[in-house]
């Protein structure tokens, strides 16, 4: 068992704005008469799931999401308390260089601050006192 206190934070609607900034991105692709779907993420509209693709394959699009100020309160907290804090995010398969640009931003902010560990398809196989995440299947998978 490590001796340092480990606490895991997820990146993209965590420490970032994810779902903020690919809601602004689809906003700039709507026609005027169109609105925007309550859950973006709802994979039986082709259209949407086609422009959210277009979005996050733009170069730079991941390394530029801006900060989600709770989830940095969070984090200081986490500091001040005397966590090492490691970013515990999942890269899309679909994106290789989405990978790249998540070490990229959390680099930019962080520095050696932080251990980025971008993961392919487990959360669950990382050790850490606890996860600092917005997607409730990851944690509730986590904690098993």
């Amino acid at each position: 068992m490590p001796s340092e206190l480990v606490a895991l934070f997820d990146m993209d609607g965590t420490l970032f704005d994810y779902d903020g900034q690919l809601r602004e991105d689809l906003a700039t692709l709507m026609s005027p008469n169109e609105t925007m779907p309550e859950n973006i993420f709802d994979e039986s509209i082709p259209w949407l799931k086609a422009r959210m693709h277009l979005i996050k394959s733009q170069p730079g699009w991941w390394r530029e999401l801006p900060k989600l100020q709770l989830g940095w309160d969070v984090y200081h907290v986490a500091v001040e308390l005397g966590f090492c804090i490691d970013i515990l995010t999942k890269g899309p398969r679909s994106k290789p260089q989405a990978w790249a640009e998540k070490v990229e931003c959390i680099m930019r902010h962080f520095g050696d601050e932080v251990v980025p560990n971008i993961v392919g398809k487990k959360k669950k196989r990382y050790y850490g006192a606890f996860l600092c995440d917005d997607y409730p299947p990851y944690v509730e998978e986590w904690l098993k």
